[in-house]
């Protein structure tokens, strides 16, 4: 992993003109065959488990093999998944019916009972559960139609439902199907052979229930972890299409007309955790977090860092309709070095070291040079962030588990609804994250008075409300959006994308994928 986070100039140079001086390859497939595509993927998912991983390399596997209860739609609605219906029984009570057509990869039909047996055991094993705070319990009605119980009101629970992916649970009871292992689910393919760290190939799901977006006939992912290396297997025809971190991709590509590059825009954002409730961080001082909030250049975060590719952001991402507006996060329309330094002098701070971490290992490969910029940044009012890159296990025991880390800069999936990232700053709905955020009993007063209500005008000024306070805080920065770029080959492959992605599922379609007309 710190090979893509240290991209090198030169490397990428001799990758592409090895790729340059090979030639191309005939396109998967051939005209008479069946549509093979080959997808170029940074790295093999660290778990296959529905229930428990969650990083973006998983969740890109699961979008071939599961399928969620509910999908968003292309401009960010809530759309039938598995669940084909649903409706709000009471303030807790919400009944969703499912799909009359469906069945798992094994031939088995999908049921109620299979909903409410995934919920059971996400509960047993308690690791994803934060995605769904308030949900009690899941009961089945009948075998098409099931109830979720709510500990309080959530409004936007079927926006959330688009992270649920269901298992079979009679199988998963019986112990046939080992989630940690083997992947069963109603979704498009089903897997084949897996060569761990290298390849693994997926067919057609047989008994999918869309039979008009079956146009792959053969899926094959090979493993290339270094984004010059994924690049030069573009062009020389080895893979049809990948996603990069490199800022640059489009100036590098221009010219070349077999090779498309494509942003995919999505709710994720970049952020800066300034831990306000550790007393070893010096952050505990809300006035030295509006500092560095202050000083922050954001722009240049976009410009340098992100190679022009994201916007500024609130804690609500900017893709939804009622999101928060960006201009009242502190620092947002403009640096004030000049307040920033007024505060320090206030909390007596005239020089100040601190740690800031970052991981790339969960998706954030532009986080080292982000980092750099707000290293430069704080310079000019003395605060000296020393910067550390973390492996993803250290990362978490630090940042979630004990909490005992200064600042960190990381990512979130912005999710479904404008409320997926706000109920991430109320410990009580997101446990996990306590460490994150501040304990402000106002600010988290007006989060839960956001959360608690229906869209429309009174949730949107509570909302704005709740945001206007943990802008103040300071504890929880927004950056910028987190877009996706993606490069195939458009002489061989015609991709189909959702214009903004809320979680993470980039090729969601990838069995709409046709061959290159």
């Amino acid at each position: 992993m710190r090979r893509v986070m240290k991209l090198v100039v030169s490397a990428l140079l001799v990758g592409l003109v090895a790729a340059c001086n090979a030639g191309g390859t005939s396109p998967a497939g051939g005209e008479d065959g069946p549509f093979t595509l080959v997808w170029g993927k940074e790295t093999d998912p660290a778990g296959i488990n529905p229930l428990k991983a969650g990083d973006i390399h998983a969740f890109e596997i699961f979008s071939l093999v599961y399928e969620p209860l509910t999908q968003p739609t292309e401009d960010l609605e809530v759309g039938p998944g598995l669940a084909e219906t649903w409706e709000e029984t009471s303030p807790t009570t919400w009944r969703f019916t499912l799909r009359d057509d469906v069945a798992f990869s094994n031939g088995r039909a999908l049921t109620s009972a299979d909903v409410v047996g995934t919920w059971e055991a996400l509960k047993e094993l308690d690791v994803r559960t934060g995605s769904f705070p308030n949900v009690d319990t899941m009961t089945v009605v009948d075998p098409l139609t099931f109830d979720v119980q709510l500990a309080a009101p959530m409004p936007d629970l079927p926006a959330r439902m688009e992270l649920f992916w269901v298992l079979p649970a009679e199988e998963l009871a019986a112990g046939t199907f080992n989630p940690d292992e083997d992947l069963l689910g109603t979704g498009p393919f089903v897997a084949g052979e897996h060569v761990s760290g290298v390849s693994w190939t997926f067919e057609p799901n047989p008994h999918y229930w869309r039979d008009d977006v079956r146009e792959v006939e053969e899926l094959e992912i090979k493993f290339i972890p270094d984004d010059a290396s994924r690049l030069a297997a573009l062009r020389t025809g080895e893979i049809d299409f990948t996603m990069s971190s490199n800022p640059d991709i489009r100036t590098i590509l221009e010219g070349d007309p077999s090779l498309e590059v494509t942003v995919q825009d999505t709710t994720d954002l970049y952020y800066l955790s300034l831990n306000s409730t550790w007393t070893g961080s010096p952050f505990v001082d809300q006035r030295i977090r509006q500092a560095v909030a202050l000083t922050i250049d954001r722009q240049q975060i976009i410009d340098t860092a992100l190679g022009g590719i994201g916007e500024l952001t609130a804690i609500t991402p900017s893709a939804f309709a009622d999101a928060c507006d960006p201009a009242g996060v502190l620092g947002a329309e403009g640096r004030d070095v000049d307040a920033a330094k007024e505060l320090l002098a206030e909390a007596g701070v005239s020089e100040l070291d601190f740690q800031l971490t970052v991981v790339p290992a969960f998706g954030a490969l532009r986080g080292p040079q982000i980092a750099q910029v707000i290293q430069q940044n704080l310079q000019e009012i003395g605060l000296h962030a020393e910067v550390g890159v973390m492996d993803g296990g250290a990362w978490l025991e630090e940042t979630f588990t004990n909490g005992t880390f200064q600042a960190t800069l990381n990512w979130f999936t912005g999710g479904g609804s404008s409320s997926h990232l706000l109920s991430y700053m109320d410990p009580e709905r997101a446990p996990i994250l306590a460490h994150l955020v501040g304990d402000d009993p106002a600010t988290l007063g007006l989060v839960r008075e956001a959360l608690a209500l229906p869209p429309g005008e009174e949730r949107a000024d509570a909302v704005a409300a709740a945001c206007e306070s943990l802008n103040e805080q300071a504890f929880f920065i927004p950056l910028a959006t987190k877009p996706t770029v993606i490069v195939y080959r458009s002489d061989r492959v015609e991709p189909v994308l959702n214009p903004i992605e809320p979680v993470q599922m980039t090729f969601r379609r990838l069995a709409e994928f046709g061959p290159a007309s």
